[in-house]
This record gives structure tokens, sequence and C-alpha cells, in this order.
């Protein structure tokens, strides 16, 4: 066990055989020559190069070379890539409809090469590339792709509501759009959006506007009141949201995601048991920061189909709540609790298919009620134990040797 235990933040595991082939393949692609691997198992060998750092500058073009049909493409994270790299895509996945570039290395021209070439493209994820900016999304973009679905804009800080407006002018289509941290799009975005939508009946069903604080309150309830069939919502981040805004959103009945994270006094026991009652189709609930209790949780227990739930530092949530909502969300996956003063009674009631569960600053949990999650959570695979000071990490390790315990 020694190899894989470090004295700082992260105890490792043992990488996973499907990790270890996919990674094998990614490497040593040179010597494969023309032989052609399933689209799949292509797809399996991003998925995990994207998340363990092995696809690089050298392997990118060969590794293209073997599905040169592929329609999705995820180099999400990858700023590792240049962008004479990057200028492949285009000639080597001509039938694109899905790419995501988010936090790599683009730049206008690549982007506009990209749109120029892959004509069949219908999502487009850009978050956090800080080259994007509202000259790059209205000349190059939009003219081009009039009929895309999905467009993550996320982190793109430089970007204004001129965007917005061209957005909602230009794709008639969309489905999707992520603006989080675009401090600059302001109340003139969410006006263009309702008026479109006025007009010519958007079928936006997803919008996440986190950290958007150029938004008024009024403009936030003008988003609720035009899109009533939203199903994903994110709101994290806005603290001029009022606790009538958050009230309006149990009116979107067919929510099945909603973020409220860190949006301050506004979340009450009444507004949350509103969302609950209104949304009985709600899978994730985030409500970090402060503001739930255990009025507000013993609604929360009536969303059964749950299987993401964050209530990091609701310091008013107590071991009879939490274990009444555990108990009766049995799907949940991801739990997040950081900063909660429970102890080892609500995790017997964790469910056998949780993967992620941060436990970080639960100052009284102890070894044996975690010894129970991870014998009773076969699934398990990201558990966080910072500042925990009453858990072995060690006997918690030799429980579940494919384990990543983030703990110090």
């Amino acid at each position: 066990l020694r190899p894989f235990m470090k004295a700082a933040a992260v105890v490792r595991r043992l990488p996973r055989l499907y990790e270890l082939c996919a990674e094998c393949i990614a490497r040593n692609v040179d010597r494969y020559g023309a032989r052609r691997f399933r689209s799949d198992a292509v797809a399996q060998v991003f998925q995990v190069g994207a998340a363990r750092g092995f696809i690089t500058d050298r392997n990118l073009p060969k590794l293209l070379n073997h599905d040169r049909q592929r329609q999705t493409l995820s180099l999400a994270g990858l700023n590792n890539l240049t962008e004479a790299s990057l200028k492949i895509i285009p000639a080597k996945c001509p039938s694109l409809t899905s790419l995501n570039l988010s936090c790599c290395n683009v730049t206008t021209p690549l982007l506009a090469d990209i749109v120029r070439q892959c004509k069949f493209l219908r999502h487009l994820f850009l978050n956090h590339c800080p080259e994007v900016n509202d000259t790059v999304v209205i000349k190059e973009i939009l003219p081009r792709l009039p009929c895309m679905q999905t467009l993550a804009l996320r982190g793109c800080y430089h970007l204004t509501s001129a965007t917005v407006v061209e957005v909602s002018q230009h794709c008639k289509q969309l489905t999707s759009l992520s603006l989080g941290h675009c401090q600059y799009v302001t109340d003139a975005a969410v006006k263009a959006l309702s008026q479109a939508n006025t007009q010519a009946s958007l079928p936006l069903q997803e919008i996440d506007l986190s950290y958007c604080t150029g938004i008024s309150d009024e403009g936030l309830r003008l988003i609720l009141a035009a899109f009533h069939g939203l199903r994903r919502l994110s709101l994290e981040g806005c603290t001029q949201a009022s606790a009538e805004t958050l009230k309006m959103i149990g009116q979107c009945s067919r929510l099945e995601r909603v973020n409220l994270d860190c949006i301050g006094a506004a979340v009450s026991d009444i507004a949350v048991s509103l969302v609950a009652k209104g949304c009985p189709l709600l899978s994730e609930l985030r409500l970090a920061g402060g503001g739930a209790n255990d009025l507000a949780l013993f609604h929360v227990a009536n969303c059964t189909r749950l299987t993401v739930l964050s209530l990091k530092r609701n310091h008013d949530v107590t071991d009879e709540s939490l274990s009444s909502v555990l108990a009766r969300c049995t799907g949940l996956k991801v739990i997040l609790l950081d900063g909660l003063l429970i102890t080892d009674k609500s995790l017997a009631k964790v469910g056998p298919f949780v993967t992620t569960l941060d436990l970080s600053f639960c100052r009284n949990i102890t070894t044996v009620g975690l010894e129970h999650v991870v014998g009773a959570c076969p699934n398990l695979t990201q558990l966080s134990l910072f500042g925990c000071g009453q858990v072995n990490i060690a006997a918690i390790q030799r429980r579940n040797l494919f384990l990543v315990i983030r703990a110090v």
C-alpha cells in the first residue's frame, strides 16, 4: 500500500485496467500503423486521456486518424495542446456535431477555421477560453452556425450583452446557453432572450447565469417568467437574487437540475420548499453556502429522483433531516456535505449508488462511520476528508485501493 499513499493532500488510487489500456494505446499509437481501432475504443482513449493528461501534440493527429467519421470530440482541459495541433481538427473530423475546447488555447483564427469547415456543428463548448470575445462570437461563429443548439461560454469574461443579443437573433434552435462568470452581461441580454422567445418561441431548456452580477434581480425574474420549460438552471453566486425570485423557480415544473450555491440570504426554508414541491423531476439540487435548514431538508426528502445533492456549509442542517433525505433519496450518486455538523448517524444512511462523497470539515465523523460507507458503497470512487481529524485515512484506503481520497 505504501507506494500509493501520500503525505500531501491526495491519496492516489490504483489505476483501473481500462485506464491503463487507454493510456497504452495513446502513448504507443505510432506502433499501430494503419490499423484501425473501433470508434468506441478511440472515444474511451480521449475520455481517459483528457482526465489523465496523456494526449499531446504528438499523438493527437494519429488518434484522430483512427476515426475520421467521429461526430463528438472533447479536448476539455488539455491546455498543453498548441494551436498548431488543434488546427488539424477540421481536416480530420469534418463531420463533427459536438466539439468541446474548454480551457484549451483557442484563438480567433483557429475558431474561424473550425466553424468554416465543420459545417455540421450543433454543440460548441468554449468554457474558460479567455480569447473568446464579442467579435469572435458575433463575426465568426454565429453567421456560420445558425443551427447552433448548445453554446457554452462560461468564464469567457470579455463577453458582453452584445453577444447574447446576437445569439437570440441568430440561433433560433438554441436549447442550452452557458454564460457563467460573464460579468459584463446585463439585463439587456435577458430582455433580448425574452423577446426572442415571445417572437419565435425559443426552445431554451438550459441556462447558466452563475456569477452574472450584471444581471439584476428583475432580470432573473424575467428569465424565469419567459422560460417555464427550463430543465437546467444555475444561479450560483447571484447574490442579487431575492426570495421572490427563488419562489418563481418552483413554477418551472420541468426543472431537473438547479444550482443555487452561494446566493446568500435568499435561500430559506420557504423558498427551498416551494422549489422542492414545484419541481418533482429534480435530479440535481445544489444549496451550498448557508440558508438551508432542517425544515427545508424535510421538503427536499420528497425529491426522490435526486442523484446530486450539495449542502456545503449549511451549518443548521442536522443528522435528523439529512438522514431523512438519504433514506428516501436512495439513487443519490454525488453527495457534498462540506462543513456540516453531522455524525456517523447520517453516514449509516448513505446509499449504495454513491460515487462521490465530500465530508471535508465534518469534524464529528469517525473511522467507524466511514468504514461502513466504504463497505456499503461499492461504486464509491471519490472521497474528500479534509479536516476530519477523527478519521484514520490509511484504514479507509485499505478497504478500497481504487478509491481516491483527498485529505490532509
